[in-house]
């Protein structure tokens, strides 16, 4: 009897037949090649977290990828790495440091991003003007880093940007000039974190 969300080995393929096996029960099963195709996904690959409880076997080797880039963090190594009995079988794959640095850049703008959609929605929030063509975008927000050198306007303190273990900090904000205005790039400077909650 077959189970759904269940794993199965395919232990041979014999013209139109596969022939699979349950392990924890111990059964072999056979079916149609199309029965394989249609009712089954083929996995080439784990997820660390699909695999979290389960062992290999002594032989069986394991490659673990996304060891060296922003979005990891010990925990996930560690869980990847315990998969297997034996640390022989493991084999880590590091990525390019330019690789690395396309990630770091593709998370940033994601968090700039979602800092835009808070800004917003304080300033629905209040009833503010929108205007989306003078509204602060990534690129304007990343100009302004820029060109203040990731320096706060007001201590003259540098403003970070880190992803340490696989976690997001960074104490980067906008401050608007004219409370009663929405965020708009005519009205916003980029300063730290404490001396926006100084200002207020």
């Amino acid at each position: 009897m077959l189970h759904t969300n269940y794993s199965y080995k395919v232990i041979k393929i014999d013209n139109n037949k596969a022939f699979i096996k349950d392990e924890l029960e111990n059964e072999t099963y056979e079916i149609t090649l199309c029965e394989l195709m249609s009712k089954f996904s083929l996995p080439y690959c784990f997820t660390c977290d699909s695999m979290q409880g389960l062992s290999f076997d002594k032989e069986d080797k394991v490659t673990i990828f996304d060891s060296n880039i922003p979005h990891t963090d010990r925990e996930y190594f560690w869980t990847a790495i315990t998969r297997t009995r034996q640390l022989k079988n493991v084999t880590v794959f590091i990525h390019p440091q330019k690789d690395v640095e396309q990630l770091r850049l593709f998370r940033m703008n994601k968090y700039l991003q979602i800092k835009i959609e808070g800004y917003k929605s304080q300033d629905k929030k209040k009833n503010r003007i929108i205007e989306p063509s003078k509204f602060v975008d990534v690129e304007w927000f990343k100009y302004k880093l820029i060109e203040c050198k990731f320096q706060c306007k007001f201590c003259q303190e540098r403003m970070n940007f880190e992803i340490d273990d696989g976690k997001f900090q960074s104490n980067i904000t906008l401050d608007r000039i004219d409370n009663k205005l929405a965020h708009t790039k005519q009205n916003c400077q980029v300063c730290c974190l404490n001396c926006n909650i100084r200002k207020k």
